[in-house]
C-alpha cells in the first residue's frame, strides 16, 4: 500500500514532466546532460558534481530526482584497500554510483527516465556538503555508496554487503528504500548481506522525500571481494535501477 501511493505519486510527476523538464534544464541542463561516456570520468578522483537526465532515446522524464552520494574520506587509499587489482575507497564508491546512472548499453537511470546527480568523491570529508546538496538541489531519494573495512588492511577475510537506514521521522521510508536495494542488489554481488538500522549517520538525514538509504558495497580489505568490484561495478551497478523502479511502483 505504501509503495502503491508512492508509485501513484510518481505517475503524477510524470504527468507534468514537460514543466518539471523545464524546471531541470534550468537547473541541471536536462536532455543536454544525459551522457553515457562523458562529462565526468567514472574513475579517478572527480571534483564536481555530475547530472544525468532523461535524453534522446531514454523514457520520458518522471520527475524523480536521485541523489547518488560517493565517498569523499580524506584518507582515501590509506583505508586498507587491497591494490592489485582495486582502487582506493573514494573510487569504489563514485564508479559505481556513476555507472548505475549512466552506464552506455544497459538500463540506467537516466535511461528510465530519472534526473541523477552523482557527487564528487574529493577527498575532503565532505559528507555535510553532500547532504546539503541534496537537500538543496530538491532529491527525491538519497543513496550513499561506500565500500567498507575493518581495522586491519589487506589482506583479510570480512565479507559481507551492508544496508542502512535511520531510525528517524521519516525510517518507513528509508528501512522500505534500503531493504528493496538489499533484495535486488545482495543478490548481486558475492558474500552475504547484512541489513541494520544506524544511529546519528548526518548523510541519512537528509529527509530526501522518498527515503535515504546507505549501502556498503563488500570489504575493499577483502582481495577477493575487492577484485570482484574492480572487475563487475560497470555492469553490476545498474541494478540500482531496479531497486528504484520497484521501490516507486514504476513498471
Amino acid at each position: 500500500m505504501h509503495r502503491t501511493a508512492r508509485g501513484a505519486e510518481a505517475a503524477t510527476a510524470a504527468a507534468v514532466g514537460a514543466v518539471l523538464g523545464l524546471v531541470a534544464g534550468l537547473a541541471v541542463g536536462s536532455g543536454a546532460n544525459a551522457h553515457d561516456a562523458s562529462s565526468t570520468a567514472a574513475g579517478g578522483i572527480v571534483n564536481q558534481d555530475d547530472y544525468m537526465s532523461p535524453g534522446a532515446g531514454d523514457d520520458a522524464s518522471n520527475g524523480v530526482r536521485i541523489f547518488l552520494s560517493s565517498p569523499r574520506h580524506i584518507d582515501s587509499g590509506s583505508r586498507g584497500e587491497c591494490w592489485d587489482p582495486g582502487f582506493q575507497e573514494n573510487v569504489n564508491g563514485r564508479r559505481w554510483n556513476w555507472f548505475a546512472a549512466n552506464k552506455q548499453s544497459y538500463l540506467n537511470l537516466h535511461r528510465r527516465g530519472y534526473t541523477v546527480r552523482v557527487s564528487r568523491n574529493s577527498k575532503d570529508n565532505g559528507y555535510a556538503q553532500n547532504s546539503q546538496n541534496s537537500q538543496n538541489w530538491g532529491a527525491d531519494i538519497h543513496i550513499i555508496t561506500h565500500t567498507n573495512a575493518f581495522r586491519d588492511p589487506c589482506p583479510e577475510t570480512s565479507d559481507y554487503t551492508l544496508f542502512w537506514w535511520e531510525d528517524d521521522a521519516d525510517d518507513r521510508d528509508d528501512r522500505a528504500l534500503a531493504n528493496e536495494l538489499r533484495k535486488w542488489v545482495g543478490p548481486e554481488i558475492p558474500g552475504p548481506v547484512v541489513i541494520d538500522e544506524k544511529q546519528n549517520q548526518l548523510e541519512l538525514d537528509t529527509n530526501a522525500r522518498w527515503g535515504d538509504a546507505y549501502v556498503e558495497l563488500q570489504f575493499h580489505t577483502n582481495p577477493a571481494r575487492q577484485t570482484w568490484l574492480f572487475n563487475n561495478t560497470d555492469t553490476s551497478a545498474p541494478i540500482y535501477g531496479n531497486a528504484i523502479d520497484t521501490y516507486l511502483g514504476n513498471p
